[in-house]
């Protein structure tokens, strides 16, 4: 049943400067910078294999972030890409 949980409710994650962040975000994001990411993931022990959802401001970061995770054996990642596509995606859920 918690896998369900984490199935239809992604973890969704800012990987932009924390003052980028505080400009704007995606409700319900945390906000992690692209190159803390594992480390944060694996302080707070998330499971490999919860369902993230990267974006930054054009995807860049995100893409480096989700590179990182998928290395370190994270395996439902998704690049939302920006800020606005990412808010895009999150209204269609």
């Amino acid at each position: 049943m918690l896998a369900h949980a984490q199935e239809s409710d992604p973890m969704w994650i800012d990987v932009r400067t924390a003052s980028e962040f505080s400009d704007g975000h995606v409700e319900g994001a945390i906000n992690i910078e692209f190159g803390d990411v594992v480390a944060a993931l694996g302080q707070r022990k998330v499971a490999t294999e919860t369902a993230i959802i990267l974006y930054c401001g054009s995807g860049k970061r995100s893409g480096f972030a989700l590179e990182s995770l998928r290395q370190a054996g994270y395996e439902n990642l998704t690049n939302a890409g920006g800020l606005d596509q990412a808010r895009t995606l999150k209204a269609s859920q």
